[in-house]
C-alpha cells in the first residue's frame, strides 16, 4: 500500500474518530442540559409553592378583616339605629324588615376561591413540567448507545408535593372517600 493509500485510511480513521469524540460530547452535554433544566425546574417549583401560599394568605387575611370590618361597622349601625328608639319591639321589627341594610359582599371570597384554584393548577403544572424533564433524563442515560457513555451518571433529584391522603391512597390502591358525602 502506498503512501496515498496510507494517508485516506489514516483520514477516515480521523473522520472517524472525531465522529466519535463529537457524537460523546453531544450526548454530554445534552445530560448536562436536562440536568441543570430539572435543577431549575424544581426551584421553579418552589417559588410557585412559596407564591400560592403566601397568596393565598394574603387574600384571607383580607377576607377575614373585611369580614370582621363588616361586622363592627354592621353592630355598631344597627346598636346606634334602634337604641334611640323607644317604640315596641314589633315597630322595631318591622322597621327593620323595611329598611335597606348593607350586604357582605361575597366577591372577595370569590376572588379568594380563584386565586386558590388558578395558584395550584399553575404549581400542578410546575410539579408536571418537573416530572417529564426528570423522564427525558432517565430516557437519555437508559437508551443504548447513549447508556455507554452516561449510564452511570446521578440521577436528577426532583421533590413533588403531594398530601398525606394522596400518598396513602397509592400506598393502599383505594380511594373511598366521596366529598359530596355528609359529615359524620
Amino acid at each position: 500500500m502506498g503512501k496515498t493509500g496510507k494517508l485516506i485510511i489514516l483520514g477516515v480513521v480521523a473522520l472517524f474518530l472525531m465522529g466519535i469524540f463529537s457524537w460523546i460530547v453531544g450526548v454530554s452535554n445534552s445530560e448536562r442540559k436536562l440536568l441543570l433544566r430539572g435543577k431549575a425546574a424544581q426551584e421553579n417549583s418552589q417559588v410557585v409553592f412559596d407564591n400560592t401560599w403566601k397568596t393565598i394568605r394574603d387574600q384571607a387575611s383580607v377576607s377575614d378583616k373585611y369580614k370582621e370590618a363588616f361586622k363592627d361597622v354592621y353592630i355598631g349601625m344597627m346598636s346606634a339605629r334602634y337604641a334611640s328608639d323607644s317604640s315596641s319591639g314589633k315597630q322595631t321589627l318591622m322597621k327593620w324588615i323595611t329598611e335597606s341594610n348593607p350586604t357582605l359582599d361575597a366577591s372577595i371570597y370569590k376572588t379568594l376561591m380563584n386565586t386558590i384554584e388558578g395558584s395550584r393548577n399553575e404549581f400542578t403544572m410546575e410539579q408536571k413540567k418537573l416530572i417529564d424533564i426528570d423522564r427525558q433524563h432517565k430516557t437519555l442515560k437508559a437508551t443504548f448507545p447513549n447508556s455507554l457513555i452516561i449510564g452511570n451518571r446521578p440521577d436528577l433529584e426532583i421533590k413533588i408535593v403531594t398530601s398525606n391522603k394522596t400518598k396513602a391512597a397509592f400506598d393502599s390502591g383505594e380511594d373511598n372517600d366521596d366529598p359530596l358525602a355528609p359529615t359524620k
